[in-house]
């Protein structure tokens, strides 16, 4: 009974030390990525560095949701400007359908990039809790690496708290596009219903390519509208690394 309890105690301490030295890579886009020392049992298990650590992993998270769903946002735009002809019905009720869902994504994103705003002005205090932690815990150590070890942690924590403003900014600067990619979304599924309109009642399984290039023209013109959105979507995800 007591090896298996010591057998549990030691997985518990062996996967908390790996999910800490993993931490860096998994808080990419909200903090350092430098490989750290194995912090010491105690201060790793301290409750302010558990929750430090699991602050950084749930942005982490979120931030790969946001730009998960900013990709979904683009498809159909990125599926219009590959489209050399649109004289099918079923193709054009392909992408018109493709405008539909990218729409209710847009307002997943908005709820995501929020949520992620949310967290972030939660975060400062609870990194700079986790840093304090490891600055209190050094001087349990007479071990000169134990107490450097912990004064790595506190670094990297105090580095993660003061980059959150930075990583404010990121989101803010997202969001600031969402409203008006929100309505040229809105307008591109409309200017799609309009066409898929005119194809079903035009004679004939197909559009010729003569009557339907005008149309076609019109509608890769209007979302290059969504360049905007496309620019600052790329500018958060590079602004994590």
């Amino acid at each position: 009974m007591k090896s298996t309890m010591m057998k549990s105690t030691m997985m518990k301490s062996t996967m908390m030390k790996s999910t800490l030295l993993l931490l860096p890579l998994l808080a990419a886009g909200v903090g350092c990525q430098k490989q750290l020392p194995e912090p010491p049992e105690a201060a790793a298990g301290d409750p302010r560095s558990v929750a430090a650590q699991k602050m950084a992993e749930q942005l982490a998270g979120q931030e790969k949701q946001v730009i998960g769903l900013g990709d979904k946002v683009m498809q159909p735009v990125k599926l219009t400007r590959a489209a050399d002809r649109l004289v099918e019905i079923k193709k054009v009720k392909e992408l018109k359908d493709a405008y539909g869902s990218a729409l209710v994504t847009l307002h997943a994103l908005d709820e995501a990039t929020l949520a992620l705003d949310r967290e972030l002005r939660h975060a400062g205090a609870s990194y700079g809790a986790g840093a304090q932690c490891f600055r209190d815990r050094a001087g349990d150590y007479r071990d000169g690496k134990l107490k450097d070890a912990c004064g790595s942690w506190a670094g990297h924590y105090e580095g993660l708290r003061d980059r959150v403003p930075y990583h404010r900014e990121r989101v803010a600067a997202l969001r600031k596009e969402l409203p008006r990619t929100l309505e040229l979304m809105r307008q591109s599924g409309q200017i799609l219903d309009d066409y898929y309109l005119f194809v079903s009642q035009y004679p004939g399984e197909t559009l010729p390519d003569t009557v339907a290039a005008p149309y076609v023209q019109n509608v890769k013109e209007y979302v290059r509208q969504f360049e905007g959105f496309e620019a600052a979507l790329e500018s958060y995800r590079k602004g994590g690394n």
